[in-house]
C-alpha cells in the first residue's frame, strides 16, 4: 500500500478515487497472457519505473491457484494488497475442473484459495500501522438475487434447481459472507491484515456481460428478484463507466480510514447486504464448508 495513509489537507477520496480509476482504467486484463502483457507494457510506457510482473492464473482450476500461489510465496516478494477482481456472470451451466458450480467455484473457491494460500504473505507484509488488505469485488446481486437462505447449502451444484441470477447473487454474497469472516478472524489472531467487500457498480462496458442479455436471460432476471423492494432498486442502479466503477475498489484499496469488515459502494459503506451477510455463524458455517470442499485448512 506505500504511501496510502498519507493525503493532503481536504483530500476527497470519492473525487480522487474516479480520477485514479480513470488513469488506470483497463489496464488489467485476465482472459489471456496476450492481453496480460499489452496491459503491462502500457503501464510501464507511462510509468517506465513501475515493478509490474505479469503472472497467469485460472481461478476454475483449484491447481492452477495453488500453482500461482506457490510460485508467488516462493518470490520472496511482500503482499500489501490482494484485490479479488476476477468473475464471472449468469452463465450458462457448467462446472469447474474441479467439478464445483461454475459461478461459485470462479467467484468464490478460487478466491477463497488464492486468499488463504497467500495468508501468510500477507501476515508479513502488513504492520498494525498499515495492515495488509483483502479487497473483495462483491455485488449488489448479493442483495437482489440470493434466495432467503442466501446460498443453497444442500443444492451446491446446482441439481435441483439452476437459476442463473440466483447462483450469481450467491455468489457474490459468499464474497462478503467470506470477506467479513476473513476479518473477523485476523482480528481475532490480531494479525495485520484487514479485509472489505464492495459493489462496484452496474458497468455494462465489460466482458462481465457477456452472458446476460438473451431473451432468456432477461426473463430470468426478472423471475429470480426476490422482492419488490429489489425490483425497485435494481432499477435505480444508474450504468457506470469503467472507471466510475473501479472507483470504489481504489477507495476500499488506498483510503486509510476505510473500515474493516466493511461492505462499500460508490466510495461509502452500504448496507445493501442480503441478511445472511451479517450472519456471523452462517460465515463461520460457510468457511469451515469452503475449507472442506477445497481439502484445505486455515
Amino acid at each position: 500500500m506505500g504511501n496510502s495513509s498519507t493525503s493532503s489537507t481536504g483530500f476527497t477520496w470519492r473525487t480522487d478515487a474516479e480520477d485514479i480509476a480513470k488513469a488506470y482504467s483497463d489496464r488489467a486484463n485476465g482472459k489471456n497472457l496476450a492481453a496480460g502483457e499489452e496491459a503491462v507494457e502500457k503501464i510501464k510506457k507511462e510509468n517506465p519505473d513501475a515493478d509490474v510482473e505479469l503472472r497467469q492464473l485460472d481461478l476454475a482450476s483449484l491447481q492452477s491457484v495453488r500453482d500461482f500461489s506457490k510460485s508467488y510465496r516462493e518470490s520472496g516478494r511482500p503482499l500489501h494488497l490482494l484485490i479479488n477482481n476476477a468473475g464471472i456472470m449468469a452463465q450458462p451451466k457448467a462446472f469447474t475442473v474441479d467439478g464445483f458450480e461454475m459461478q461459485l467455484g470462479v467467484n468464490h473457491l478460487g478466491h477463497f484459495v488464492l486468499t488463504t494460500e497467500l495468508l501468510d504473505v500477507l501476515k508479513r507484509s502488513g504492520t498494525a500501522q498499515e495492515p495488509a488488505r483483502v479487497v473483495n469485488l462483491s455485488s449488489i446481486a448479493n442483495w437482489i438475487f440470493s434466495p432467503p437462505e442466501g446460498i443453497r447449502l444442500d443444492d451446491l451444484k446446482g441439481e435441483k434447481n439452476y437459476y442463473v441470477w440466483e447462483r450469481y447473487g450467491s455468489s457474490k454474497l459468499a464474497n462478503i459472507v467470506f470477506s467479513k469472516e476473513l476479518n473477523r478472524r485476523m482480528k481475532a489472531e490480531n494479525a495485520p491484515v484487514i479485509s472489505v467487500s464492495l459493489h462496484p457498480g452496474v458497468i455494462l462496458g465489460t466482458n462481465l456481460t457477456r452472458h446476460s442479455f438473451s431473451l432468456h436471460h432477461i426473463a430470468t432476471v426478472f423471475g429470480t428478484i426476490n422482492s419488490w423492494q429489489a425490483f425497485i432498486r435494481i432499477h435505480q442502479e444508474p450504468n457506470k463507466t469503467i472507471p466510475q466503477g473501479a472507483a470504489t475498489t481504489v477507495l476500499c484499496a488506498l483510503a486509510p480510514d476505510v473500515i474493516p469488515g466493511e461492505h462499500y459502494a460508490d466510495c461509502a459503506v452500504s448496507d445493501l447486504v442480503h441478511p445472511k451477510g451479517t450472519d456471523e455463524g452462517f460465515a463461520r458455517q460457510f468457511w469451515e464448508l469452503s475449507e472442506q470442499l477445497t481439502s484445505r485448512k486455515h
